[in-house]
């Protein structure tokens, strides 16, 4: 069978209101609430698709525009090594330190990542990444996007968002800063590794900048235990 596209999506949904409901408490924050749309319009696959076209950058681009930024905020890393040891897969000049997480982003990580590229002028997040045996896929969020206007793209943008598989990193055109999700469920030649249950690790060339990202997580996502 083919992989396209939806299939990919559909298989990094992960059921996002179970999802929501699971991990938010008695009173979930559910993503179309936050978008002000029913749940019914927050799952159209016509309309998210359409909307995730947009973000969708091309291997070609990405070769041509982004891999020598990738190359100066990672190292070369395969997949096994990036669930293995995720803070390895920096370059030397940056910060790192690892974090609860696992999901590319989710409300609290997305707010605070944006809040620090908009103070030092950053205008992208470039995100790649996926499973192994699934075509990569990259994309290109802007800054200026709130967790509103997230929420409000529908299913087919959050899905890649907060998928619980693979490995995905994200970066931006400055390259002086990066983040590195390891998720939960990693699987490798057909066995299951992960030294992590669920993380994130992060990177600013200022150390500064990435104490200033700690201390906007919920003390929850700080994780005392933490390599940096």
């Amino acid at each position: 069978m083919k992989i396209t596209l939806r299939k990919i999506i559909d298989d990094y949904d992960n059921d996002q209101g179970f999802v929501y409901r699971c991990f938010l408490g008695d009173d979930p924050i559910l993503p179309w609430n936050v978008a002000g749309m029913s749940e019914e319009e927050w799952y159209d696959p016509d309309r998210s698709f359409s909307r995730l076209e947009k973000y969708l950058i091309s291997d070609e681009a990405f070769e041509v525009k982004w891999r020598d930024v990738y190359n100066k905020v990672f190292t070369d890393q395969t997949l096994e090594e990036s669930i293995r040891n995720p803070l390895a897969g920096f370059q030397n000049h940056l910060f790192a330190k690892g974090f609860v997480g696992g999901y590319v982003f989710e409300e609290a990580t997305y707010r605070s990542l944006r809040q620090c590229l908009m103070s030092i002028g950053e205008d992208e997040m470039i995100i790649t990444g996926g499973v192994e045996g699934t075509p990569i896929l990259h994309l290109r969020i802007p800054v200026c996007l709130t967790w509103k206007d997230i929420c409000q793209e529908g299913y087919a943008l959050m899905s890649i968002l907060n998928t619980e598989d693979g490995v995905f990193k994200v970066f931006g055109p400055r390259g002086d800063w990066g983040k590195i999700c390891v998720n939960e469920v990693n699987v490798v030649n057909g066995a299951v590794i992960y030294d992590y249950d669920i993380l994130d690790v992060v990177g600013f060339a200022d150390a500064k900048l990435l104490r200033t990202y700690e201390s906007m997580l919920p003390e929850d996502m700080i994780d005392p235990d933490a390599v940096d």
